[in-house]
Order: C-alpha cells, then structure tokens, then sequence
C-alpha cells in the first residue's frame, strides 16, 4: 500500500539469536506493555532499542545510550526517538554492547531458575 518493499514478518523463530544477526534495532512502539520478553531478548543479543515510554521499558533502556526513549507512545513521539536512534546510527555497535550489559545487570540470566532457587530457600531446602 506505501510501497515499502524491505519489511517483512517471518513468522515464528525458534532461535532468537538468528532473528539479531540480520537485525540492529528493536522497535517497540507499544500503548501499554509490561516489561516484554522482546526487549530483554533484543538487548541480551546486544541490541539496541527504540521503545515508547510504558511499563518497564524506561527502566532498561537508557536514553541514548543502550537505546531511545519516545516519551509518549504517539506517532510524533515515535518519530523523534526514531530521528534521535538514525543520527546515531553509527554507533549502534557501541549502544548494542551497552544494552547487554544493562539487561545482565537489570534481570539474572534465567530467571526461573533464579526464582526456583529463592523458593527452594524459602521452603528450607537446598539444591
């Protein structure tokens, strides 16, 4: 309908990694959100992120360092954050490698594990 011919959906992927070898930036323009998987996922393959400000979204990313921030989940919004992450698209590399180091400072590395483990505590027992 717009004639953009570079955007496709590919669908389920089991391997996640896979989807971030062919792809530098999230994109999360969401209205309402939690703190998504697709996020947290992004920045642990050392992706970078332009999300909206909802949920936990501003609480991972860094404005302009692991990621852009559109403070209101509107399309002008969207646009600047989208503006701000293009002209600085040279240091994506750089933003990527910052994110990942935030997400494994932010949230363990499984936390089903890391919660199991706290409930085994709780109850008494070890593993």
């Amino acid at each position: 309908m717009h004639g953009v011919s570079s955007l496709g959906f590919r669908g389920h992927v089991a391997d996640v990694t896979a989807v971030w070898r062919d792809h530098h930036v999230l994109l999360q323009p969401s209205h309402h959100e939690g703190l998504p998987n697709t996020l947290t996922e992004a920045m642990r393959c050392a992706r970078p992120a332009v999300v909206t400000d909802v949920g936990g979204n501003a609480e991972l990313v860094e404005e302009g360092v692991s990621g852009f921030i559109a403070r209101h989940a509107d399309e002008d919004s969207v646009a600047d954050a989208m503006e701000r992450c293009w002209d600085r698209r040279h240091e994506l590399r750089a933003m990527g490698l910052a994110a990942r180091r935030r997400v494994d400072a932010f949230l363990p590395a499984d936390p089903a594990a890391t919660f199991a483990d706290e409930l085994l505590v709780l109850a008494g027992t070890n593993r």
